[in-house]
């Protein structure tokens, strides 16, 4: 996959040190795309720096701001990760293996979160997210280190063979179809139709549809939604 299209997103990162290994992870695998949304520590402080190596220009050229939607605005698919599979019980999580993610990577620019180094991503940016990606670890220990996780992700986004020819579904069209599904889940009485629509928005993450697959799905949803 072009370097050029993958988004890298660290939400309230907190340390510097860990900031200074993700710039090295990131360089490493030749990304350099990175957003720092509302950083709760210098990202151009010295152990960010001394930790960085030879990837200091990564941190010099972060883009660094306020809100989540500003990180991902332009991206047509946002995967969040988690070391937790078991928090937050008004979300859906079922995220896939880290090795699963060739499957669900399509042409077009991505962004991929990771959260706070104490808590992670909270519910509501969770929920943001077309997919969700675990990192399979012992079951003792299941959190990574943010750098450690970042650099498992960034080697398998970078050992990707996608298909030549094929056109995926872009943001527009993977809105609209999760827009007449959540129309359709409220029309149902649905008891809890936010939470019904995050599970097809996830199951649209894992399908990666073309343009053609999409449309023949929004095609149906229109005409029940309109109906």
């Amino acid at each position: 996959m072009k370097a050029k299209s993958v988004r890298i997103v660290l939400v309230e990162p907190e340390y510097e040190i860990n900031l200074g290994h993700c710039a090295r992870a990131i360089a490493n695998f030749g990304f350099s795309e990175l957003y720092l949304v509302n950083p709760q520590c210098n990202h151009l402080g010295f152990e960010a720096k001394k930790y960085s190596k030879h990837a200091l220009e990564i941190l010099e050229k972060a883009k660094v701001v306020k809100s989540l939607k500003g990180a991902v605005k332009g991206c047509s698919l946002v995967i969040g990760t988690s070391g937790i599979l078991n928090r937050h019980k008004g979300t859906v999580r079922n995220p896939i293996s880290s090795k699963e993610i060739g499957k669900a990577v399509g042409k077009g620019r991505i962004a991929i979160l990771f959260g706070r180094e104490g808590i992670g991503l909270r519910e509501k940016e969770i929920d943001a997210c077309d997919l969700l990606v675990h990192i399979p670890t012992h079951r003792t220990y299941s959190v990574m280190n943010i750098s450690h996780a970042l650099a498992i992700m960034l080697y398998e986004i970078s050992a990707l063979k996608l298909q030549d020819g094929k056109e995926f579904a872009n943001e527009r069209e993977r809105k609209t179809a999760i827009k007449y599904f959540t129309e359709l889940a409220k029309k149902a009485g649905m008891r809890n139709p936010r939470k019904t629509s995050t599970a097809f928005k996830r199951l649209l993450g894992r399908a990666n549809p073309t343009k053609l697959e999409i449309n023949c799905v929004l095609g149906v949803l229109r005409r029940i939604a309109e109906a």
